[in-house]
């Protein structure tokens, strides 16, 4: 968006019920998402381009808490 606000763009589309800590690739073209889906509160990590297309869930397991916060170089 604008810094006045203006042309927002919803970046998940629907893929999280709850969005969580993101975080923007040094480059500024990806996005690391922290998200919750379904109603048990499972907890997703995405990698999406900056645009918010090519959503893929990149979560290493998929049982217990975990936020990714941070990119490494």
């Amino acid at each position: 968006m604008k810094v006045d606000g203006t042309d927002q763009v919803n970046l998940t589309n629907g893929l999280c019920r709850v969005s969580g800590a993101v975080s923007w690739s040094p480059d500024n073209s990806k996005i690391l998402l922290n998200c919750q889906q379904g109603s048990k509160n499972v907890q997703r990590i995405f990698l999406l381009n900056a645009d918010g297309t090519n959503a893929k869930n990149i979560t290493p397991f998929y049982d217990g808490y975990l936020k990714a916060q941070s990119w490494r170089k």
